[in-house]
């Protein structure tokens, strides 16, 4: 996107020019969806004031080369996201066992049986709207000044006060294998942290695990950026694990000082795994084919 210009212009309206970024170069759209936010400097106030703004000259362009696969599945925090009813509500809590139905009420899409904290802390997991707006001095950064989600307007947020786990239990009949996923970190002070991804197949079995410390832009530690704030990576799985059906995902996420380690999550994608008997029928109807072709 384009730099913010508005101070050369005496902060009247000014048209600039905004490109998509990666990831959202190249590639087929469903939908293009426009947010403007004035950033608040009253904590109490997500996402500030009014912001009004104009659209004009959309170009599209089509992409001959692009192919919508539908054996991925993309799963966000957006309320009705792939028949979610997931509500759009600050601070809601949404974990829970497979007999509360996923905390709150929640009904999970995309092949999801629930979230769970195994831990019996004063963790939470629960929606979060995104940056707030910069605290005034010297209070610091609060557990609201969190930078936007990477899809629609909310994102899961994981509050906890120490190191811990995160289970994200599949339904192990959907056969999906999570492919990649959008994180952020915060707490634990200026420490390296880092996420481990412990894998298990539909028969609970550990496929095993995987461990992510590095910034893919440059952050000083996966989910920051250059000064030690929120800012979202994309973590993806190693292939030695995403083509094989998933029963549950542990994620842990840790920090040099063994202390808080809270995160932000968006954007999970997954893909269909096709079952060891579609495969064996696909490889018989390609052998079938090539012979049939051999005496004709």
């Amino acid at each position: 996107m384009g730099p913010n210009v508005a101070n050369l212009h005496g902060f009247n309206p000014y048209f600039q020019l905004l490109t998509p970024t990666v990831p959202c170069q190249g590639i087929p759209l469903s939908k293009v969806v426009f947010r403007s936010r004035q950033y608040s400097q009253v904590a109490a106030i997500p996402g500030g004031g009014s912001a009004h703004f104009s659209i004009e000259d959309i170009v599209l362009e089509e992409n001959s080369a692009g192919v919508f696969d539908s054996s991925l599945i993309r799963v966000s925090f957006e309320p009705g996201e792939l028949g979610s009813n997931m509500l759009d509500d600050q601070g809601v809590r949404i974990e829970g066992d497979i007999n509360q139905n996923g905390g709150a009420g929640t009904v999970w899409p995309g092949g999801i049986n629930y979230f769970d904290i195994l831990t019996d802390g004063s963790e939470k997991f629960g929606i979060h709207h995104g940056f707030a707006g910069p605290k005034a001095p010297p209070a610091g950064f609060g557990p609201d000044d969190l930078k936007d989600p990477i899809s629609g307007t909310q994102m899961a947020y994981f509050e906890a006060d120490g190191p811990e786990d995160l289970e994200i239990n599949l339904d192990a009949t959907a056969n999906i294998a999570l492919q990649s996923f959008w994180f952020q970190y915060r707490g634990g002070g200026d420490s390296t942290n880092s996420v481990t991804l412990e894998y298990f197949d539909v028969n609970d079995q550990s496929l095993g695990t995987q461990t992510i410390s590095t910034s893919d832009d440059g952050g000083l530690s996966i989910g920051l950026d250059a000064a030690f704030l929120p800012e979202f990576d994309l973590i993806t799985v190693d292939p030695l694990f995403s083509s094989t059906a998933m029963g549950k995902i542990i994620l842990t996420s840790t920090n040099a000082f063994d202390a808080a380690a809270s995160f932000g999550m968006d954007d999970l994608l997954f893909k269909v795994i096709p079952e060891p008997s579609s495969l064996a029928l696909l490889s018989l109807a390609v052998v079938g084919l090539l012979g049939w072709r051999r005496r004709s």
